[in-house]
């Protein structure tokens, strides 16, 4: 992992504070990453909800394009591994059926070329027409435009989690270093 510091301390006093975090800072950089995701699936999730669908071609390809960065996206926070990733069960109850379709999405959709429910391809007719045989094949896709309403709650309980993580970090960090120590806030 790549962290960059930009350090406003004085000389010894500044090196002496951060050999007390040096664990901690390693985690703050996962956790300053992970919420980055947070704010990609946030983006997503927004630009599905507000998007204006048409029947045609180019609705139905932007959806599931917003639909792959989503759970890809998703997926890769969720599989984060310490301090970055989240489990299932620090989700909310009513939460984690929606959790396990996203995964199950990524695993028969867009990790595999798996046969999946929500993409279905069919050869469905033989022509001959004119000497020459025709292939007809047809395509079936499941979606649901604007992605499932929970996945603005799951957004907003990754965020908490991550949070709730942040602050006993930050808290670990003042009581290792005797020092205060807070997360700067970003402008919006």
């Amino acid at each position: 992992m790549r962290c960059a510091l930009s350090l406003k301390l004085s000389g010894e006093e500044g090196r002496a504070v951060l050999a007390k975090v040096t664990g901690h800072l390693d985690k703050a950089s996962r956790i300053s990453r992970s919420m980055v995701h947070v704010l990609m699936l946030r983006h997503i999730q927004e630009r599905l909800w507000n998007r204006k669908y048409t029947a045609d071609m180019e609705s139905i390809l932007d959806l599931d394009m917003l639909t792959t960065a989503f759970v890809v996206t998703y997926v890769r926070l969720h599989l984060g591994g310490a301090a970055s990733g989240f489990e299932r069960n620090d989700l909310p109850e009513r939460l984690r059926d929606r959790h396990d379709e996203i995964l199950t999405m990524r695993n028969e959709r867009f990790a595999h070329d798996d046969p999946a429910t929500s993409l279905i391809t069919d050869m469905t007719e033989i022509q001959y027409v004119d000497g020459v045989y025709e292939l007809h094949s047809s395509l079936s896709l499941r979606y649901q435009f604007g992605g499932s309403p929970d996945w603005k709650d799951l957004i907003d309980a990754i965020e908490a989690i991550l949070a709730a993580r942040s602050e006993k970090l930050i808290s670990k960090m003042t009581v290792a270093s005797g020092v205060e120590w807070r997360m700067a806030t970003q402008p919006e």
